[in-house]
């Protein structure tokens, strides 16, 4: 998100945790409370089947919110900071490397996101297609459309508020 507002970072040299990374650790906290809904509902297939929820605790879905939250407020740190120091390609090049990372994790789960069950039907060639399955498929909806309102909302104030910064010469 800092890469949205580049010209209050320049201008107000915000501190590490200042500027605005209080608001993309926000909305990285709202992606992932967002996320723990579909973990409780099907914990196997959030899990992408490589690990059995009924040998984990469930309180092991804080540690997941806060890994996610936390990688995010990391990314927001970094990027402000190589932006205030008017280094905005080190601030694009942490943005790739956090998109690089999800794309990794998401071609490591690809298949394993269109089969739905738990650990013991997905490793027997038994849990059904994702597109017969409608009680996820309208899960996966309702939270992706939370999702984008509020993230999409964020970026759309952080660009407009932008605007009226005036970066130094």
């Amino acid at each position: 998100m800092p890469l949205f507002a580049i010209r209050r970072i320049r201008a107000s040299q915000p501190s590490p945790l200042g500027g605005v990374v209080p608001l993309a650790t926000l909305a990285v906290a709202w992606f992932a409370l967002t996320v723990q809904l579909a973990l409780a509902w099907y914990p196997d297939w959030m899990w992408s089947y490589l690990i059995d929820a009924t040998t984990i605790s469930p309180a092991f879905a804080v540690v997941f919110f806060a890994a996610v939250t936390g990688a995010g407020a990391a990314g927001a740190i970094i990027s402000q900071a190589f932006i205030a120091r008017g280094q905005t390609p080190g601030a694009v090049a942490t943005a790739i490397f956090g998109f690089s990372m999800y794309a990794a994790v998401f071609n490591l789960t690809w298949d394993r996101y269109f089969h739905v069950g738990n650990y013991f039907q997905y490793h027997n060639a038994l849990a059904k297609p994702l597109n017969g399955h409608a009680g996820l498929q309208n899960l996966m909806s309702w939270l992706g459309a939370a999702e984008a309102i509020v993230l999409l909302g964020v970026v759309a104030w952080l660009l407009i508020s932008d605007r009226s910064w005036k970066t130094h010469a």
